[in-house]
């Protein structure tokens, strides 16, 4: 396992594992996630021991107050996205496209502990285990993209897979199978605030496959990790800051330009001030 301990030894990296994937349909950019603790686990937070069901039940009764109003089938991948933005659980996992960002958030905490970068190649993943397309390289219908995405939100309330099935067939006139919601999925939400945007953020939303020795196994032939050597943690962050890449940029709101001036005593110093 590579690890990194400067901002430019972690773009050099970048570059040759992009390179590396060219085989692997990587014409278009990575997926990236940074844990700040190399001891946590790539498993989403509504399948660590928590209710599902009664989660979303929660924040469907209180969504109306907080102007959240969605059509909670239909558009059950957007009430998951905003339910992840908000910190709920979910089966979604949060990554993004910008390698930089995920640097800064795998050393924004614990600072001292080892950190870890995952970086994983969806439409490798997407293209050899022909989510997309049938063996003869043909799509399997023109909004497969969606009928993946939609029928694994619909997991989140409980529903089983016949209802999910029939409902599929209703609205997309496709016959589900069920090894279709097996594995996880990518995809790209609509930007629906400006914290996902600023963290130009993307998902992997969890299929029927909850087992947690499995998550991880499934991107296997599409996943490299970097651990963040901790000691460099500090100095990586005032290297990211330079670049302004930063607390605020990341969180574009008032909890971000907190944290920045908790960090670096205001929003345009360059070097850190409280660790």
């Amino acid at each position: 396992m590579s690890v990194i301990r400067s901002v430019t030894e972690f773009i050099d990296k970048i570059k040759c594992l992009i390179g590396a994937n060219e085989n692997l349909h990587s014409t278009k950019h990575l997926f990236y996630r940074g844990h700040s603790d190399n001891s946590y686990q790539l498993i989403p937070s509504a399948l660590r021991g928590k209710n599902e069901h009664d989660i979303l039940l929660d924040f469907k009764h209180y969504a109306p107050s907080h102007k959240v109003n969605y059509n909670f089938i239909d558009e059950r991948d957007r009430v998951l996205v905003d339910m992840q933005h908000y910190g709920m659980p979910t089966r979604l996992l949060d990554w993004t496209i910008a390698p930089l960002n995920a640097l800064f958030l795998a050393c924004e905490k614990n600072i001292d502990k080892d950190g870890e970068i995952f970086i994983f190649n969806p439409w490798g993943f997407v293209k050899e285990e022909r989510l997309l397309l049938d063996k003869n390289g043909h799509k399997k219908h023109p909004e497969m993209h969606q009928i993946h995405v939609i029928s694994r939100s619909l997991l989140s309330g409980g529903w089983e897979f016949n209802d999910i099935k029939n409902y599929i067939d209703d609205k997309f006139q496709f016959a589900l199978n069920i090894n279709d919601i097996e594995l996880p999925y990518p995809f790209v939400a609509t930007f629906t605030n400006e914290r996902i945007l600023h963290q130009r953020g993307v998902f992997t939303i969890q299929g029927q496959n909850t087992s947690r020795q499995n998550i991880l196994g499934n991107f296997n032939n599409y996943l490299s990790t970097f651990t963040i050597n901790g000691s460099e943690k500090r100095s990586i962050l005032e290297d990211l800051n330079r670049l302004y890449i930063n607390d605020y940029s990341i969180y574009p709101d008032f909890e971000g330009m907190k944290k920045m001036i908790d960090r670096s005593g205001g929003l345009f110093n360059l070097n850190s001030k409280v660790f």
